[in-house]
Order: structure tokens, then C-alpha cells, then sequence
């Protein structure tokens, strides 16, 4: 493979996770901001706290590399990074042979080399360890074409929906919840405000068992239910000890849960909760009990957590019986977000074209 060869006037910068300034942080968190800008600026405005907590992050199955792109100036006009399971990580084969990427240019830096630098870059980062595959997801047209061109097959389309809680119309979802308890005399709803050593395990099996479901819609993700479950036993008490929330309602029917639908808050992110999944088992569907989580959910946030000011959701494209839910509950739809996917060798062969 040649060696990367960035334009003339540019550089490419290996960051040092550990020991980098506030100075660079900052850059790079203005820089991230154009994403927002140009598809997100409906949601609340990113802080710089959450930022730097999610750069500062350590994963303990992942090591990510990091680059900054900058011109003869030494100003920051864009970044980059990998994210690799190691080859001695106690993973499944299937995460150490692909990676995951990002790269992200200003605008007017766009199409003039830059980006297919960056790629090469990261290319060279992983040389020898094994990886099979790249992924990479943007939902801006130039992005998108980006990945095109350079031989990504899509393997994920999903969509944004939000809900402003302060405009929401909260008639209606008050009436469909009621309607839907009315119809199901046999479904009982639990919500549970907090996470616990005592409901954990619960939580992360159930949870496990619908994103098995949900990654049927996916051409690229080989979901590990066990490994899932092993990481979210690290994961999960970490993010609570960080102040991470979670909001659970379980549907239930003759002592056994049948749905789950989950929110979650950052400390660092106080305006916007997400919804972590939504899930009915397929005996149960057609009942309307996923709209009687999410209304549930929603009339719970509202009476008791008024910091929070919009509620947002990701679905795949075409799972259209849960965008339709969201539309009718008054969420509104960002553009959608395209996940591709690039074999290493035929990427090579399209760098060196």
C-alpha cells in the first residue's frame, strides 16, 4: 500500500489521548460541532464537558487511535480516529477483525484530498493487526458520497426521530396510553427509576435479548449476545458511578416480561434523554404495548424529571412499525444516517487507484 501522502499545507497529527491540553480538546470539540450544525442543530446544543468525557473515555475491550488534520497555521480543520478491538482483548474474533472510523473535515476543506489522506492514515495504523473490515456512518451527503466513491457498501440506515417535551402534545399521548390500558387488561407496567445490584442482571438480559432482534436489521453487525452481556457488566455500574441514568419500563403479562423500553440521561447532557431500545416479544405485538411503554415513559418524565426538555430515538430505516409509532406520539424525523462498510484489501486496491 503507497504511504499516505497528505496535500501540501496540511498535516496529520497523532493525538496523545492521555496528556492532551484543554487547548486541543476545546479545537476539537468546536470542530465537532459542525456535525451538529449541519444535521442535529434542532437537538440541544452538545456541551464541552460531555465531550471531553467521551474522549477521555477508556473502553475496556477497545483502544482508539486519534488524529487532528491541521494547515500551516496550526489551525484545526479537521479530525480523524479508529477505534480496533486488540488482538490479545478477551473479545470474539468477529470485533478484532473490523474497526470502526471517523473522519471529519471543514467544509471548505472538503474534496480537495484531505479526507482520502485520512483513510489512508488509519489504514496505516491498523496495518498488521488482523482487520478485515472498516466501518463508517455519516448522515451528510458529502459524507455519504465520501464513502461511495471509495467503494463502502451500506449496511445500516437508521433515523433520528425527537420529541420537544415542551410542545409535545401531551393530550394525546395522555389518550392513547389510557385507550391502550383500556384494550389490555392483562399487561401490567413497572417502571424503575434507578439500576441497582439488584436488578441488573435482569436488565442487561433483557436488554440483550431485543438488540439481538434489532441487529437482524443490520447486513454488518454479528451480534454476541454473551459478549454483549459481558460488557455491559463492566460497562453499566461504570456509567452509573459516572452519574448515567436509566429509566426502565417492563411490560408484563402472567408474571413474565414481554416488553422493555429504556431512556437514558448523561450528566453531562442534561436537556436530551434517548431511548435506548423499545421491544415487544413477537407473541405479544399488534397490542399496542410498545406505545404503551413509550407513552408510559414519556407522562413519567414529564411529572418527574423536568430538567430534560427532548426525548430522541434511532430506528432503522426500514423498521416502519416503530417509526410509525414515533410519529404518532409527535417525534420528528433528522436525516438519516448511513452506516457503510469497507473489505481492507478492496480498499486498498481503491486508495491506490
Amino acid at each position: 500500500m503507497k504511504i499516505y501522502k497528505i496535500p501540501d499545507g496540511f498535516k496529520i497529527i497523532e493525538l496523545n489521548n492521555e496528556n492532551i491540553t484543554e487547548n486541543e480538546l476545546a479545537e476539537l470539540f468546536e470542530l465537532s460541532l459542525d456535525k451538529w450544525r449541519e444535521s442535529y442543530h434542532m437537538l440541544p446544543k452538545p456541551t464541552f464537558e460531555y465531550f471531553k468525557y467521551q474522549f477521555k473515555k477508556k473502553y475496556p475491550f477497545y483502544k482508539i487511535f486519534n488524529f487532528v488534520i491541521k494547515n500551516n497555521q496550526n489551525e484545526v480543520i479537521g479530525s480523524s480516529y479508529i477505534r480496533i478491538t486488540p488482538p490479545d482483548s478477551d473479545a470474539p474474533d468477529s470485533e478484532k477483525k473490523r474497526a470502526n472510523a471517523m473522519i471529519r473535515l471543514k467544509k471548505k476543506y472538503r474534496r480537495r484530498g484531505i479526507g482520502k489522506a485520512c483513510l489512508l492514515k488509519l489504514l496505516e495504523t491498523i496495518d498488521g493487526l488482523g482487520i478485515e473490515k472498516i466501518t463508517m456512518g455519516t448522515p451528510v451527503d458529502c459524507g455519504q458520497k465520501f464513502c461511495q466513491h471509495f467503494g463502502g457498501e451500506i449496511t445500516d440506515k437508521s433515523v433520528t426521530n425527537y420529541l420537544d417535551l415542551k410542545t409535545a402534545n401531551w393530550s394525546e399521548i395522555q389518550r392513547i396510553n389510557s385507550n391502550i390500558k383500556d384494550d389490555n387488561d392483562g399487561i401490567s407496567l413497572e417502571i424503575i427509576d434507578k439500576l441497582t445490584e439488584g436488578n441488573i442482571e435482569e436488565y442487561i438480559r433483557q436488554t440483550a435479548k431485543y438488540l439481538k432482534e434489532v441487529s437482524e436489521y443490520s447486513n454488518d453487525w454479528e451480534f454476541d449476545e454473551d459478549f454483549f452481556i459481558k460488557e455491559s457488566r463492566i460497562n453499566i455500574p461504570d456509567s452509573i458511578k459516572g452519574g448515567v441514568k436509566r429509566i426502565i419500563t417492563y411490560a408484563w403479562s402472567e408474571q413474565k416480561i414481554v416488553g422493555i423500553s429504556v431512556l437514558r440521561s448523561d450528566p453531562f447532557e442534561p436537556k436530551e434523554v434517548y431511548t435506548v431500545i423499545s421491544g415487544v416479544d413477537k407473541n405479544q405485538r399488534k397490542r399496542g404495548i410498545c406505545k404503551l411503554m413509550k407513552t408510559e415513559l414519556l407522562l413519567h418524565v414529564k411529572k418527574n424529571y423536568p430538567e430534560h426538555s427532548v426525548v430522541t430515538t434511532s430506528n432503522d430505516e426500514e423498521n416502519s412499525a416503530i417509526r410509525t409509532t414515533n410519529k404518532r406520539l409527535g417525534f420528528k424525523e433528522l436525516p438519516v444516517w448511513k452506516a457503510y462498510s469497507f473489505k481492507i484489501e478492496n480498499l486498498k486496491s481503491r486508495l491506490e487507484e
